[in-house]
């Protein structure tokens, strides 16, 4: 699936297209240049799971987790390389 949306809609777009297929799929990728936004957009993912803390970009780590408020686990994979 792909889906196009601008800088100011991400918050939307996350509500009304990803947050619901949480419910059923575990594993997104997501493709793009570098400076694409794709960091931008999990931070958003992640923000509508209540993740609270500092989200970056895992590009020297390969991988950041990350845990929301309910114990659930988000793994952010950059594999770039």
């Amino acid at each position: 699936m792909e889906i196009l949306y601008k800088q100011n809609e991400i918050a939307s777009t996350v509500k009304q297209f990803i947050m619901p297929l949480l419910a059923t799929h575990n594993i997104f990728t997501l493709v793009g240049p570098l400076g694409a936004g794709k960091t931008t957009l999990v931070r958003e993912i992640l923000a509508q799971n209540n993740v609270t803390g500092h989200v970056t970009s895992p590009t020297f780590s390969y991988v950041n987790t990350y845990t929301n408020n309910k114990g659930k686990i988000f793994y952010h994979f950059d594999l770039y390389r």
